[in-house]
């Protein structure tokens, strides 16, 4: 998993400055904060552990980390992923689209919209992944089972379909299957790769898309036990350190929804859902606070 911008994982020569261990904790580049999974704040911060402001701090020396070259395939070419993505649409017929839809509860126009392809030698769908609009960064990877994977040398990014409307309100959500259920409802929508990944690319691509309301449809995870015994919840959790990342994109009002019934989007569809409830419960939720103050 990779590390939140500012911050370093913990060591032997760098201890936590809140338990005082040497793993799973991290530290701000700054010196400032601490992330620690092992003793409880108010400030949850992801599935990482909460955030603890630290009285002495002290400056890490940090090294810059070497550029990445890019993926290349087993003949060392560089990969195109759009190329590599073309290639898997067109390898997928109407029928498997269809069936596959009916499986999942969605429609097979939004799966068609988020690019849904086969990649015949891991007999699996595929899904494009983007770190900003129309630029391919990777390939996400589903089998009929629901095991998740990524061709090699792909980046974590967002489910972003085509043909958004570019108004109204974007609904961000967790995976591409989720993506297509909020888009049946009529809702633009895009998919984080996970429940806390991809916050620096969700950000940009809100800014690029520009809608003016956001509203991170969150999943019901069931609870999660800490190395101290403490309890957290991923889906909840990560919704709230994107919010507080997105709040601070100007001129953006963003909302943290919950599903009234099941654990996403997906199952509150199956359930019933139509744009008209899920747009009351968008409605009878409040704005998320932004740096300078405001409702929550």
């Amino acid at each position: 998993m990779s590390l939140p911008a500012g911050f370093v994982r913990v060591s032997r020569r760098r201890p936590c400055g809140v338990c005082g261990r040497t793993d799973w904790c991290l530290l701000a580049v700054d010196g400032t904060k601490a992330v620690c999974p092992r003793t409880i704040s108010d400030k949850p911060f992801g599935d990482a552990g909460y955030l603890h402001m630290l009285t002495n701090p002290a400056v890490i020396p940090v090294r810059r980390p070497l550029r990445k070259p890019p993926p290349k395939d087993h003949a060392g070419q560089r990969i195109d992923w759009n190329q590599m993505a073309q290639k898997f649409e067109k390898a997928i017929d109407d029928t498997t689209v269809g069936e596959t839809g009916k499986l999942l509860g969605v429609s097979s126009g939004s799966l068609i919209r988020l690019g849904m392809g086969w990649c015949e030698s891991r007999q699996a769908l595929s899904f494009r992944m983007f770190d900003a609009p129309n630029h391919c960064v990777g390939i996400r990877l589903r089998t009929h089972d629901g095991r998740k994977f990524a061709v090699a040398g792909s980046r974590n990014a967002l489910f972003i379909p085509r043909e958004l409307n570019g108004d109204g309100f974007l609904l961000i959500v967790e995976g591409p299957t989720d993506t297509a259920a909020a888009l049946d409802l009529g809702f633009d929508a895009v998919g984080r790769p996970s429940c806390s990944a991809a916050v620096e690319a969700t950000t940009r691509v809100v800014e690029a898309l520009g809608h003016k309301e956001i509203v991170i449809l969150a999943n019901h995870d069931d609870p999660k036990t800490r190395p101290d015994g403490g309890v957290f919840r991923p889906g909840q959790d990560g919704a709230k350190v994107l919010a507080v990342a997105l709040a601070a994109v100007q001129k953006r009002n963003v909302r943290v929804v919950y599903p009234l019934k099941g654990k996403d989007v997906r199952q509150w569809k199956a359930a019933g859902a139509t744009a008209m409830s899920v747009m009351a419960a968008i409605r009878n939720t409040a704005l998320w606070p932004t740096a300078a103050g405001g409702a929550k």
